[in-house]
Protein backbone atom coordinates (compact mmCIF):
# COMPACT_ATOMS: atom_id res chain seq x y z
CA UNK A 1 0.00 0.00 0.00
CA UNK A 2 2.61 2.56 1.09
CA UNK A 3 4.40 1.87 -2.77
CA UNK A 4 0.80 2.83 -4.42
CA UNK A 5 0.51 5.62 -2.17
CA UNK A 6 4.51 6.94 -2.94
CA UNK A 7 3.92 6.55 -6.68
CA UNK A 8 0.36 7.47 -7.28
CA UNK A 9 0.57 9.62 -10.08
CA UNK A 10 -2.26 8.46 -11.74
CA UNK A 11 -6.59 7.62 -10.47
CA UNK A 12 -6.17 3.71 -9.67
CA UNK A 13 -7.58 1.77 -12.21
CA UNK A 14 -10.21 -0.85 -11.63
CA UNK A 15 -8.13 -4.00 -11.59
CA UNK A 16 -5.37 -2.24 -8.56
CA UNK A 17 -8.75 -0.68 -7.12
CA UNK A 18 -10.29 -4.05 -6.37
CA UNK A 19 -7.30 -5.46 -5.07
CA UNK A 20 -6.30 -2.89 -2.63
CA UNK A 21 -10.03 -3.37 -1.22
CA UNK A 22 -9.31 -6.95 -1.30
CA UNK A 23 -6.11 -6.33 0.97
CA UNK A 24 -7.98 -3.85 3.45
CA UNK A 25 -10.78 -6.49 3.67
CA UNK A 26 -8.65 -9.61 4.72
CA UNK A 27 -6.69 -7.15 6.67
CA UNK A 28 -9.54 -6.48 8.95
CA UNK A 29 -10.97 -9.35 8.88
CA UNK A 30 -8.01 -11.11 10.74
CA UNK A 31 -7.45 -8.43 12.80
CA UNK A 32 -10.95 -8.40 14.19
CA UNK A 33 -10.35 -12.18 14.89
CA UNK A 34 -7.14 -11.81 16.67
CA UNK A 35 -8.45 -9.41 19.28
CA UNK A 36 -11.87 -11.43 19.82
CA UNK A 37 -9.34 -13.70 21.19
CA UNK A 38 -7.42 -11.31 23.41
CA UNK A 39 -10.57 -10.54 25.10
CA UNK A 40 -10.15 -13.07 27.57
CA UNK A 41 -7.58 -12.31 30.14
CA UNK A 42 -6.10 -15.48 30.30
CA UNK A 43 -4.27 -14.63 26.97
CA UNK A 44 -3.34 -11.14 28.07
CA UNK A 45 0.17 -13.01 29.13
CA UNK A 46 0.78 -12.38 25.17
CA UNK A 47 0.64 -9.23 25.38
CA UNK A 48 3.74 -8.57 27.22
CA UNK A 49 5.43 -8.94 23.77
CA UNK A 50 3.57 -8.64 20.60
CA UNK A 51 5.31 -11.68 18.92
CA UNK A 52 4.16 -14.14 21.58
CA UNK A 53 0.54 -13.63 20.07
CA UNK A 54 2.05 -13.82 16.21
CA UNK A 55 3.09 -17.40 17.46
CA UNK A 56 0.02 -18.15 19.40
CA UNK A 57 -1.88 -17.50 16.31
CA UNK A 58 -0.72 -19.24 14.31
CA UNK A 59 -0.01 -22.31 16.61
CA UNK A 60 -3.58 -22.17 16.81
CA UNK A 61 -4.26 -22.11 12.87
CA UNK A 62 -6.10 -18.39 13.64
CA UNK A 63 -3.97 -17.43 9.83
CA UNK A 64 -6.13 -17.80 7.58
CA UNK A 65 -5.08 -19.31 3.97
CA UNK A 66 -3.62 -18.25 1.34
CA UNK A 67 -2.88 -14.51 2.32
CA UNK A 68 0.50 -12.88 2.54
CA UNK A 69 1.78 -13.46 5.93
CA UNK A 70 3.43 -10.61 5.99
CA UNK A 71 0.18 -8.58 5.97
CA UNK A 72 -1.29 -11.31 8.47
CA UNK A 73 1.55 -10.45 11.00
CA UNK A 74 0.78 -6.85 10.71
CA UNK A 75 -2.65 -7.39 11.83
CA UNK A 76 -1.44 -9.72 15.02
CA UNK A 77 0.79 -6.76 16.02
CA UNK A 78 -2.02 -4.33 15.25
CA UNK A 79 -4.30 -5.92 17.25
CA UNK A 80 -1.71 -6.54 20.77
CA UNK A 81 -1.17 -2.35 19.98
CA UNK A 82 -5.15 -1.96 20.01
CA UNK A 83 -5.68 -3.84 23.19
CA UNK A 84 -2.88 -2.70 24.91
CA UNK A 85 -4.00 0.84 24.60
CA UNK A 86 -7.28 -0.52 25.13
CA UNK A 87 -6.69 -1.67 28.61
CA UNK A 88 -4.43 1.87 29.66
CA UNK A 89 -6.82 3.77 28.56
CA UNK A 90 -9.47 2.42 30.57
CA UNK A 91 -6.96 2.11 33.79
CA UNK A 92 -5.96 6.02 33.12
CA UNK A 93 -10.38 6.79 33.32
CA UNK A 94 -10.83 4.91 36.10
CA UNK A 95 -7.24 6.74 38.17
CA UNK A 96 -6.37 3.18 39.07
CA UNK A 97 -2.80 4.40 39.41
CA UNK A 98 -3.62 7.45 41.75
CA UNK A 99 -5.81 5.11 43.92
CA UNK A 100 -3.29 2.27 44.50
CA UNK A 101 -0.65 5.49 45.58
CA UNK A 102 -3.50 6.67 47.78
CA UNK A 103 -4.57 3.13 49.34
CA UNK A 104 -0.67 1.69 50.02
CA UNK A 105 1.59 3.53 51.67
CA UNK A 106 4.54 1.27 52.34
CA UNK A 107 7.45 1.45 49.34
CA UNK A 108 7.54 -2.63 48.67
CA UNK A 109 3.90 -2.29 48.86
CA UNK A 110 3.73 0.02 46.03
CA UNK A 111 6.42 -1.46 43.97
CA UNK A 112 4.50 -4.59 43.65
CA UNK A 113 1.31 -3.08 42.88
CA UNK A 114 2.93 -0.90 40.20
CA UNK A 115 5.12 -3.92 38.98
CA UNK A 116 1.88 -5.67 38.41
CA UNK A 117 0.00 -2.84 36.88
CA UNK A 118 2.70 -2.61 34.44
CA UNK A 119 2.72 -6.18 32.89
CA UNK A 120 -0.24 -7.47 31.40
CA UNK A 121 0.75 -10.69 32.17
CA UNK A 122 -0.43 -9.78 35.57
CA UNK A 123 -3.20 -7.68 34.82
CA UNK A 124 -4.92 -10.72 33.45
CA UNK A 125 -3.78 -12.82 36.41
CA UNK A 126 -5.37 -10.35 38.48
CA UNK A 127 -8.41 -10.36 36.38
CA UNK A 128 -8.52 -13.95 36.71
CA UNK A 129 -8.59 -14.15 40.42
CA UNK A 130 -5.08 -15.17 40.50
CA UNK A 131 -2.11 -13.79 42.53
CA UNK A 132 0.66 -12.73 40.51
CA UNK A 133 4.81 -13.16 41.62
CA UNK A 134 6.84 -10.72 40.93
CA UNK A 135 10.61 -12.53 41.21
CA UNK A 136 12.08 -8.32 41.97
CA UNK A 137 9.82 -7.57 44.77
CA UNK A 138 10.27 -9.41 48.04
CA UNK A 139 6.98 -8.96 49.57
CA UNK A 140 4.99 -11.57 52.16
CA UNK A 141 2.36 -13.98 50.20
CA UNK A 142 -0.10 -12.40 52.51
CA UNK A 143 0.63 -8.63 51.55
CA UNK A 144 0.71 -9.74 47.50
CA UNK A 145 -2.80 -10.97 48.32
CA UNK A 146 -4.24 -8.11 49.97
CA UNK A 147 -2.74 -5.95 47.41
CA UNK A 148 -3.89 -8.44 44.37
CA UNK A 149 -7.66 -8.83 45.85
CA UNK A 150 -8.06 -4.65 45.94
CA UNK A 151 -6.42 -4.33 42.34
CA UNK A 152 -9.24 -7.08 41.43
CA UNK A 153 -11.89 -5.01 43.10
CA UNK A 154 -11.19 -1.88 41.39
CA UNK A 155 -10.58 -3.24 38.10
CA UNK A 156 -13.77 -4.63 38.22
CA UNK A 157 -14.89 -0.75 37.54
CA UNK A 158 -13.86 -0.91 33.96
CA UNK A 159 -13.60 -4.63 33.61
CA UNK A 160 -17.29 -4.57 31.04
CA UNK A 161 -15.19 -1.52 29.19
CA UNK A 162 -12.22 -3.86 28.41
CA UNK A 163 -14.74 -6.45 27.47
CA UNK A 164 -15.78 -4.41 24.46
CA UNK A 165 -11.94 -4.10 23.26
CA UNK A 166 -13.28 -6.44 19.98
CA UNK A 167 -16.12 -4.03 19.05
CA UNK A 168 -15.44 -0.99 17.09
CA UNK A 169 -11.73 -0.74 17.43
CA UNK A 170 -9.84 1.41 15.06
CA UNK A 171 -7.16 -0.03 13.22
CA UNK A 172 -4.26 3.14 13.59
CA UNK A 173 -1.97 1.64 10.67
CA UNK A 174 -4.15 0.64 8.02
CA UNK A 175 -6.23 4.09 9.09
CA UNK A 176 -3.22 6.19 8.31
CA UNK A 177 -2.22 4.47 4.90
CA UNK A 178 -6.33 4.49 3.70
CA UNK A 179 -6.03 8.05 4.83
CA UNK A 180 -3.08 9.29 2.89
CA UNK A 181 -3.85 7.02 -0.21
CA UNK A 182 -7.55 9.06 -0.24
CA UNK A 183 -5.82 12.39 0.21
CA UNK A 184 -3.72 11.32 -2.53
CA UNK A 185 -6.38 10.27 -5.17
CA UNK A 186 -8.08 13.53 -4.57
CA UNK A 187 -5.57 15.88 -5.30
CA UNK A 188 -4.47 14.29 -8.22
CA UNK A 189 -7.86 14.35 -9.16
CA UNK A 190 -8.36 17.70 -8.24
CA UNK A 191 -4.81 18.95 -10.57
CA UNK A 192 -6.41 17.06 -13.22
CA UNK A 193 -9.27 18.77 -13.71
CA UNK A 194 -8.35 22.07 -12.36
CA UNK A 195 -5.12 22.29 -14.89
CA UNK A 196 -6.03 19.98 -18.16
CA UNK A 197 -2.72 19.77 -20.81
CA UNK A 198 -2.42 17.26 -23.20
CA UNK A 199 -0.83 14.90 -21.28
CA UNK A 200 -2.82 15.05 -18.39
CA UNK A 201 -6.07 14.55 -20.83
CA UNK A 202 -4.76 11.94 -22.21
CA UNK A 203 -3.89 10.23 -19.34
CA UNK A 204 -7.31 11.23 -17.19
CA UNK A 205 -9.63 8.75 -16.46
CA UNK A 206 -13.17 8.87 -17.12
CA UNK A 207 -15.52 10.90 -14.93
CA UNK A 208 -17.08 7.93 -13.60
CA UNK A 209 -13.75 7.01 -11.72
CA UNK A 210 -14.90 9.93 -9.09
CA UNK A 211 -16.76 7.25 -7.36
CA UNK A 212 -13.94 5.12 -6.76
CA UNK A 213 -12.69 8.28 -5.17
CA UNK A 214 -15.44 8.84 -3.02
CA UNK A 215 -15.67 5.08 -1.76
CA UNK A 216 -11.99 4.69 -1.42
CA UNK A 217 -12.19 7.97 0.99
CA UNK A 218 -15.23 6.40 2.59
CA UNK A 219 -13.20 3.78 3.55
CA UNK A 220 -10.63 5.40 5.06
CA UNK A 221 -12.84 7.56 7.28
CA UNK A 222 -14.72 4.36 8.02
CA UNK A 223 -11.23 2.75 9.27
CA UNK A 224 -10.75 6.33 11.41
CA UNK A 225 -13.70 5.97 12.89
CA UNK A 226 -13.59 2.51 14.16
CA UNK A 227 -15.35 -0.01 11.76
CA UNK A 228 -13.02 -1.22 11.26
Amino acid sequence: MKRTVRLATLPLNRGKYGELCSVIKRYTDAKRVFVAHLRQTSLWRLLDRSKSFRDYAKARGLYPEGINVHLIDQAAFDAVDTCIRHIESCFARADIKAKTWRRFTDENERHYAYACLARYSAIGQIMGGGIPEIPTVAIAPETRAKIASYLHRVSRAVSSEMHSAAVGQPSSRLALCLWTLACTLWLTATLLKAKPDATSKSLAQPTTSASHYRCLGSLGCQAISGLY
